[in-house]
Parts: C-alpha cells; sequence; structure tokens
C-alpha cells in the first residue's frame, strides 16, 4: 500500500484541509446532484473496466463527477472506493481507514454509499462479511451457495414435517388451514417434490 503523507486543499480554504496516507493525485481534474443510475456498459465493456486497477472509480468519476468529486479531486466516498481497489478490491474497512486517515466507523458509512453508487451504476456488487469487504467473484457465490444450500436442507425438512400434518388432516377429513405464506411455500415444496420424482 502506498504510504506517501498527502496534504489536500480544497480551493482556497486551508480549514478544509484533508491529511492522508494515500495518493490520490492521479484523480484530480474534472468539475460539475443527481442520482446515480446505470451507465448502461455491457459485460464485455464491464470486463475491460475491471481489468484497470481503478476502472469502477474512473468510470463513476468521468459519469458523475457531480457526484463523486470535491473541488477539482475526488470526494471522501470515492477516496474510499479508490483505495478498496489499489487495495485489489479485497480488503477491510481498517485498511481503507487506516490509508484515508479516517475511523473504521467512518470508513464503513462512506463505502456503504460507495457500494450503492457501484451497484446502481455498474450492477456490480461489492460484497461485505465482518470487516472483510470484497467484490463479488465465483469463489465468494460458490461460498455463499455452500451457506445457502445448508438453510434450504434446514428448510425442506420444516416443509415435509409440514406436509405430512397436512396430509394427516386431510386423511382425517378436514380441511388444513394454512396462515400467512405456509400455503405458497408449502404448494412450491410439493411441486418441487413431483418434479424431482418426474426426473
Amino acid at each position: 500500500m502506498l504510504l506517501t503523507r498527502v496534504r489536500f486543499l480544497h480551493g482556497s480554504d486551508a480549514d478544509l484541509c484533508f491529511q492522508s496516507m494515500f495518493d490520490f493525485s492521479q484523480f484530480f481534474g474534472g468539475e460539475s446532484k443527481r442520482p446515480v443510475e446505470f451507465i448502461g456498459l455491457t459485460s464485455e465493456q464491464t470486463a475491460a473496466l475491471l481489468a484497470d486497477s481503478f476502472g469502477i472509480s474512473k468510470a463513476l468519476m468521468e459519469k458523475y463527477p457531480d457526484v463523486t468529486k470535491r473541488g477539482d479531486g475526488p470526494n471522501a466516498v470515492m477516496k474510499c472506493l479508490i483505495v478498496f481497489e489499489h487495495e485489489g478490491r479485497d480488503t477491510t474497512y481498517e485498511q481503507i481507514g487506516q490509508a484515508c486517515g479516517i475511523g473504521v466507523d467512518t470508513a464503513y458509512q462512506q463505502m456503504a454509499k460507495a457500494r450503492k453508487w457501484v451497484m446502481d451504476g455498474l450492477k456490480l456488487k461489492i460484497e461485505h462479511s465482518g470487516e472483510r469487504l470484497f467484490l463479488v467473484t465465483n469463489e465468494s457465490i460458490a461460498t455463499k451457495c455452500e451457506r445457502v444450500d445448508a438453510h434450504v436442507q434446514k428448510i425442506e425438512k420444516v416443509l415435509q414435517n409440514l406436509s405430512e400434518d397436512v396430509q394427516s388432516i386431510r386423511q382425517s377429513g378436514q380441511t388444513p388451514v394454512l396462515p400467512g405464506k405456509a400455503a405458497a411455500y408449502l404448494g412450491a415444496h410439493e411441486q418441487a417434490q413431483l418434479l424431482n420424482a418426474g426426473n
């Protein structure tokens, strides 16, 4: 991580000085607030953008300078996003905070905004797990799917038990009454069982 200490002066007001452990100088320039909306890149264009170490940051700053900049340089949210990319798009709130000269809580708040901008503008998801932040990949999805499978297995057991209850009530000559969304869930479960039996 680049550890050059840099002092920023926004305009001529020395009171707005921002002291950091990261060199943001290459991102200065531009001007001009509106919601961040999808830029409209194709998957091929997005892949090319991601090949650039700072592609996400540059794309947002070019398209939304009024949202992402303060004066001639990146605003506080963008500085956090730039550091996130500098760290290989896989880092922690603590690392971002140290590089930007801010606390972990502030880094969390700034990255919450950055994650929304990236999702809204580029349809790319920055996930966080505990202190870790990372751009979603096939590897991270595989890990999440393992957790989903474990939850689904538990739900299937609950629905199977509920299905047996319903069958018992029907066998007794009564009409099962399922409150809330239970009927829909059970119907989907039974439909899935029929499809699996057909295969």
